[in-house]
């Protein structure tokens, strides 16, 4: 799906944890660590809305968040090794930015913005982040269009999130030509019913 882009190997194991997230009830977004020379270290998903059942993982609670788990199931590793990178499908949140300040990870590469709760701004105005020198590049294109689409999706499902919710006024910001676009596409298919595979992120977000 994502062709010959940089990475493209690791955004399509975050892409189907990034399903996995989707289908099982929680956010669709997904981290993996890779190291050196680009092997995934480490791999988690958003588990906010499930129970907990694997003990590497953190789930059922505010803090099961995508980078959380990844950098969680690093071990001691999160705590020695400098040559670390952290994919990321959407931009990490206030709580995850710290989270990879804490750890050893030096380099972060997100797939899509989060206007609302994004946070990769930190890295440049907290006085700690900054003395980190951790690194964030963004690849744009598909991959950008793919994780936004799935990051979209699970926040318009969410019961307690109306339209008229600030978040969706946020996404608008950098995302509302893509945002009518899966709209128009999705139709009247109701969302507490869809469950995503390649073959419909396909439909609903790849050009």
């Amino acid at each position: 799906m994502f062709g010959d882009a940089d990475g493209a190997g690791v955004w399509s194991r975050c892409l189907d944890a990034a399903i996995d997230a989707f289908n099982s009830g929680s956010l669709g977004i997904a981290a993996a660590v890779v190291d050196r020379e680009g092997r995934i270290v480490s791999l988690g998903r958003n588990r906010m809305d499930e129970v907990p059942g694997d003990p590497l993982a953190i789930g059922g609670s505010s803090v099961s968040h995508a980078e959380t788990n990844a950098i969680h199931g690093l071990g001691r590793r999160s705590l020695t090794d400098y040559e670390l990178t952290l994919y990321t499908t959407v931009e990490p949140c206030p709580m995850c930015i710290g989270a990879i300040g804490m750890s050893r990870i030096r380099r972060v590469v997100v797939a899509s913005r989060d206007p609302h709760a994004g946070s990769l701004d930190l890295l440049g105005t907290s006085a700690y982040l900054r003395s980190k020198g951790i690194a964030a590049e963004e690849p744009g294109g598909a991959i950008e269009r793919v994780f936004f689409g799935i990051h979209y999706l699970s926040i318009r499902r969410l019961p307690h999130i109306a339209p008229s919710h600030r978040v969706f006024a946020a996404f608008r910001t950098r995302y509302g030509g893509l945002m009518d676009e899966i709209d128009e596409r999705l139709g009247n298919e109701p969302l507490p019913e869809l469950r995503l595979d390649h073959e419909t992120i396909a439909r609903l977000f790849v050009r």
